[in-house]
């Protein structure tokens, strides 16, 4: 089964009433307050690192997640404790990359441009070491290889994350 999530942001001044109402056909219905966004966002990082699924889609999401609240614990002086859940997903999402530097949904899908593309995208946030590097340039690869075979969308999507790590590859390739 697939779990569907809705939700809204409401900035509440001063005094507010609402009248929510809501559909039963939808099942429990949950409302947080919080008093700050940052409240919400670690609320948000904490759902998406125990989400249950490791397809390579939510492994990045859950690297995303970490990632993000690295940049939480910086904003509010606190130590962050996460390397080793973000080393974890690292290894996997190695481990999970195809030979030809591509992404496919699960360790044995055919690589797809959207996975890579994805994936991509998180990869690059991480401070680099050496496996790190190998796994983002075997992607840059795999992705450039598809340029001319894609359709404007996916082009521009490649082309986009391949400014991600600052190497000017998508500029270099336009020329």
């Amino acid at each position: 089964g697939v779990q569907l999530s809705t939700g809204y942001f409401l900035n509440l001044n001063k005094d507010t009433i609402m009248d929510l109402r809501f559909n039963p056909d939808y099942g429990d219905v949950d409302i947080y307050v919080e008093g700050n966004l940052i409240q919400t966002i670690q609320r948000d990082i904490d759902y998406l690192k125990h989400y249950k699924y490791d397809c390579n889609e939510q492994l990045a999401s859950k690297l995303s997640a970490l990632i993000s609240e690295q940049e939480l614990c910086k904003i509010s002086g606190k130590k962050c404790r996460n390397e080793k859940d973000i080393r974890k997903i690292t290894d996997k999402l190695y481990s999970n990359q195809n030979y030809n530097g591509g992404w496919g949904w699960w360790k044995s899908s055919s690589s797809s441009a959207e996975m890579t593309t994805y994936i991509l995208k998180t990869l690059v946030k991480l401070e680099s070491n050496a496996i790190l590097a190998k796994s983002i340039s075997m992607a840059q690869s795999y992705l450039i290889s598809l340029l001319d075979k894609s359709d404007y969308a996916m082009q521009l999507r490649i082309l986009d994350v391949l400014t991600y790590d600052n190497n000017n590859l998508a500029i270099g390739l336009l020329k």
